[in-house]
């Protein structure tokens, strides 16, 4: 049974994930013990509607809290305090990556497959990035791909580990995923910005549809495979994470800081685990 409070402040860290450039909001949703909750609410609304819709409510207040009250602190805090503030968010995921291992029971030959297969793949994902950046124009062929980058975005959200920023900067379309909502004001390309925002929608909810059901059934008939998946996607991430975030140059505060952060994510984590 949750409790109301704890899923809003859930939510509102899920919503902080979301923010935070390399951090996947799914994956801290897994961590935070929502993922499976949240999966099922969305593929079996009709279900249990009241049920579903108390969860999905306050999980949703919390992460509207958070992006509304978080956005403008979470891009000030990554602009001066980057350093403290990426650790924080570390310390968040590996609290719980323990928990993680526990739910894989990553034990036989073919568990132990499937974790490092999934590990490979993404670092040859990380090496394939490109240079070029995508620029729109109206024709079928880009059309589709806006509808492929909203699909991604779904996919993105809703399979742990997996982070969307991360994705739309190796296909060379960050800065256009960026603009899609950004650019709504521009009133001198006013009807083909609303072209961009439905075709980037009509990719969503497909991809919301369609993978939530294919996840629902994974974990209903396949728990023994997903789950090591899921945790490789999870380490794997976090460790690309860390190399990011130690690459950057750092005072001995910054450190300092960031190592109390550190250790204050990942009590946060334990705690509400």
């Amino acid at each position: 049974m949750y409790k109301i409070p704890i899923l809003i402040i859930k939510g509102f860290i899920i919503g902080l994930a979301k923010i935070i450039p390399g951090v996947s909001g799914s994956l801290v949703a897994l961590n935070l013990g929502l993922y499976e909750r949240g999966i099922e609410a969305i593929s079996n609304f009709f279900k249990n509607v009241k049920s579903n819709m108390i969860f999905l409510l306050n999980v949703g207040i919390g992460i509207i809290l958070s992006i509304i009250i978080g956005t403008k602190i979470i891009d000030y805090a990554l602009l001066k305090f980057y350093f403290p503030t990426m650790l924080l968010f570390i310390g968040l995921l590996i609290g719980t990556v323990p928990n993680l291992f526990k739910k894989a029971s990553i034990k036989t030959k073919s568990d132990w497959f499937y974790f490092i297969a999934i590990f490979i793949l993404m670092i040859i994902l990380t090496l394939l990035k490109t240079d070029n950046k995508f620029i729109y124009s109206d024709n079928l062929k880009n059309n589709l791909y806006v509808i492929l980058i909203g699909f991604i975005d779904a996919l993105t959200m809703i399979i742990p580990g997996i982070s969307g920023t991360a994705t739309f900067m190796l296909m060379g379309c960050y800065d256009f995923f960026l603009s899609i909502f950004s650019n709504l004001t521009n009133l001198n390309n006013i009807v083909e910005n609303i072209k961009i925002i439905l075709l980037f929608m009509i990719g969503l909810g497909l991809g919301i549809i369609i993978v939530t059901k294919l996840m629902s059934y994974l974990l209903n008939n396949k728990k023994d495979i997903i789950y090591p998946i899921i945790t490789s996607f999870s380490i794997s991430s976090i460790i690309f994470l860390m190399l990011e975030v130690l690459n950057s140059s750092i005072s001995l505060v910054e450190l300092l800081i960031g190592l109390i952060l550190f250790l204050a994510g990942i009590k946060i984590s334990k705690t509400l685990d």
